[in-house]
């Protein structure tokens, strides 16, 4: 069964600013902080999904399950037109690394090189 799997929210610098204010007070001296940024890119976002238990695969974007009608930048069609190579890669990863329905896959796709990466979430 296809079900929409909500993607996180990315946090602003602002939101820490404010999670520091909140927990600190107003009025306090905002401590010093280091951080490591990373460049955020404005584009687009689609996933692949498996259903271990029924091995449904669907495709999505950031907020909608799409389809090669109703698709997002081509995605849900790639996929489509490579089913079941994109369903034996993801079963090679959730039995090369034991993963259960509590474990994630990000896979990001790479336009420009035409590669994906993906990145585990482990429990």
């Amino acid at each position: 069964m296809s079900e929409f799997i909500k993607y996180p929210s990315i946090e602003q610098f602002r939101s820490i600013v404010r999670e520091i204010k909140i927990a600190t007070g107003e009025t306090s001296v905002l401590p010093t902080l280091t951080l490591t940024g990373t460049v955020k890119l404005h584009g687009t976002n689609a996933g692949i999904c498996l259903d271990p238990a029924t091995g449904d695969l669907w495709t999505q974007s950031r907020n909608n399950i799409i389809t090669p009608v109703e698709d997002n930048a081509g995605f849900a069609k790639y996929v489509e037109s490579n089913y079941f190579s994109m369903k034996a890669l993801i079963q090679k990863y959730v039995d090369t690394y034991a993963l259960t329905e509590d474990s994630g896959i990000t896979c990001s796709y790479d336009t420009t090189k035409h590669q994906f990466r993906t990145q585990f979430k482990h429990q």
